[in-house]
């Protein structure tokens, strides 16, 4: 009930102020800004702060000079200042430092930490996080150890190393838990989410983001709520359910807004803007592509601005405005290898290769493609190595170059197997679906021909990579060679729409569908839903 802590606290800075106590004004001032930043009302507690911070300066209190500087620099990161957060944490680590607080260093020496992440500077976030953990197992605070061990966790994340990232979050989860910290909790799970899905696992990251989503709604946590909200759209439009991806989109607008976190509203922008796009409405996509771009760049963030860049760019060239894309994508190519960010860095080497696709310049298109393959590889995410292997399919097939084309179309195919190898449970049925429909239209061809479909897939599963079924002749051969191609587009369009109705049928409570007056038997469908 922050709102009620505020008046609370204005009552008693009113019964204080006539005695003229600077010290004890500044510490009430100090939790009222707390309130209202938890509150999300951030330009109010930035003011309150800095009042804070003139009245603790004015009576010669070094700690609470150190904590105002900590919290004035922990609002401005979450106004997109970045440069100027960093100073702030940079001075309140030197005063901690030079006054022996333990506790006011390890709390500045964790934020530069993340500031310096943001900023790309990763071997000086990572000495900083070091640093706080020190102090934090020193102190013995299992709270402060693992918070600590959270951002570490996150930090592996960002560079890469998957390994060592889960077992950060795995000791961070286990401390969390004992004792019984709700918004630590739903944080570590929300990356651990993060991670399942850009790894393939949908199931458990929806079920984690529902956890977190919950744990952050109990303890009235709007920032982290908005969090989780995003990444519940970002999964449902994954997984093409684009009106609940929406939903989700515009909820967590409405949290980021209320506490205006610039940097968390331009990358939910640019997610609704890509929704708008796929759906067709160019004019609204444009309208929050643009804003989310405008916004990013105010924030000073290269993570924040190369995803507004980089969503901005695919949209101009959907749209045939090629020239313009290249400009865009460029910008973000520089800043994702400024700043050493491989997920972001593999996505835009694709975009890159599209463009060089689209203009024929087939030796870019293979470079950039294959740059994004490295990256996908690198990180352990199937879903990047199939986009990759995808596309240089295509560019080989144009190429008039089926051996190498049909072996990268196999090698996406792999990593379909890949993400069944790490599925349990239903998502290990549902991979397994999808492989099975992969190879439904030529046991339906062979069926239609009086011959057992099953054996010639079989068949030609162990054939090799250009070989398949030639129906009209009953015979096995080299169908590039027979020309018996199905066209790309048309096969991927297929089972993207196929998903599609398959995802909505699961995550819809009720169907409806019309009765057959005139054939009984067809009435009593069992397991059919009226």
């Amino acid at each position: 009930a922050w709102e009620k802590a505020v008046r609370w606290y204005e009552k008693a800075y009113s019964l204080r102020a006539p005695r003229d106590d600077v010290r004890a004004l500044s510490q009430i001032r100090q939790k009222e800004s707390l309130a209202l930043w938890r509150g999300g009302d951030y330009a109010r507690s930035r003011r309150l702060l800095e009042e804070a911070l003139s009245l603790a300066e004015s009576a010669g209190d070094e700690e609470s000079v150190t904590d105002c500087l900590n919290r004035l620099g922990g609002i401005v990161w979450d106004l997109g200042e970045t440069e100027e957060a960093e100073a702030l944490f940079a001075k309140s680590l030197r005063m901690a430092e030079r006054r022996g607080d333990a506790f006011g260093e390890e709390n500045a020496a964790m934020n530069l930490a993340v500031v310096e992440g943001e900023l790309g500077k990763f071997p000086e976030a990572e000495r900083y996080f070091e640093r706080a953990l020190a102090l934090a197992r020193k102190e013995g605070s299992r709270e402060r150890i693992a918070r600590c061990l959270n951002n570490l966790g996150a930090l592996a994340q960002q560079t890469g190393d998957s390994a060592l990232a889960r077992e950060r979050y795995a000791q961070s989860l286990k401390i969390k838990k004992q004792i019984g910290d709700r918004a630590g909790e739903a944080a570590t799970v929300s990356n651990l989410g993060i991670m399942d899905e850009r790894e393939g696992n949908y199931s458990r990251a929806l079920a984690r983001y529902h956890r977190a989503l919950a744990l952050e709604t109990a303890g009235h946590d709007k920032m982290g709520a908005a969090g989780s909200l995003v990444n519940l759209g970002s999964l449902s439009w994954r997984l093409n359910d684009g009106p609940r991806a929406e939903r989700f989109y515009l909820r967590a607008l409405e949290l980021w807004e209320k506490a205006p976190s610039m940097r968390d509203v331009a990358d939910t922008l640019g997610s609704l803007g890509v929704l708008y796009q796929k759906r067709g409405d160019e004019k609204k996509a444009a309208e929050v592509f643009r804003r989310a771009l405008e916004i990013a760049r105010k924030t000073k963030s290269p993570y924040t601005l190369a995803r507004a860049l980089q969503n901005f760019s695919a949209f101009l060239f959907r749209r045939g405005e090629i020239q313009k894309a290249v400009l865009y994508i460029k910008e973000a190519v520089a800043l994702e290898e400024k700043t050493h960010d491989p997920d972001g860095l593999s996505a835009s080497y694709l975009s890159m290769a599209e463009i060089h696709l689209a203009r024929k310049e087939y030796p870019e298109a293979l470079a950039y493609g294959k740059k994004s393959l490295e990256l996908g590889e690198r990180l352990h995410a199937p879903a990047r190595v199939g986009e990759a292997h995808e596309f240089l399919a295509r560019v080989l097939a144009d190429r008039k170059r089926p051996a190498e084309s049909a072996r990268h179309y196999r090698a996406a195919v792999e990593a379909v197997e890949n993400v069944r190898s790490q599925a349990k449970g239903d998502e290990k049925i549902g991979v397994d679906i999808v492989l099975h429909a992969l190879s439904a239209p030529m046991r339906q061809i062979a069926d239609n021909c009086g011959i057992d479909g099953s054996v010639v897939a079989d068949e030609v599963a162990q054939e090799p990579e250009t070989t398949g079924y030639d129906a009209n002749r009953g015979e096995y051969t080299d169908m590039f060679k027979a020309g018996i191609i199905d066209p790309t587009k048309v096969v991927k369009t297929a089972l993207t729409n196929a998903a599609s109705i398959a995802g909505l049928m699961l995550t819809t409570e009720a169907l409806v569908t019309s009765l057959d007056e005139k054939d009984e038997d067809k009435r009593g469908v069992e397991g059919s839903v009226r």
